[in-house]
């Protein structure tokens, strides 16, 4: 997995986060990645979902 956090002060263009809300956060450290940003980052939290099933709770 891509280490996204330690690279996002290098983007300086505007950034969509989205991350469904039954996934590992440590996965998808998207509060994080967003505090990194040099650029805007907006971030989107799919409730009862897992991409990984593709299903909602």
């Amino acid at each position: 997995m891509p280490k996204t956090v330690e690279k996002e002060p290098k983007v300086i263009f505007p950034s969509l986060f989205i991350r469904a809300d039954l996934e590992i956060h440590e996965a998808y450290p998207v509060e994080a990645f967003a505090e990194a940003s040099s650029g805007a980052c907006d971030i989107e939290i799919v409730k009862n979902c897992n991409q990984f099933t593709g299903k909602r709770a």
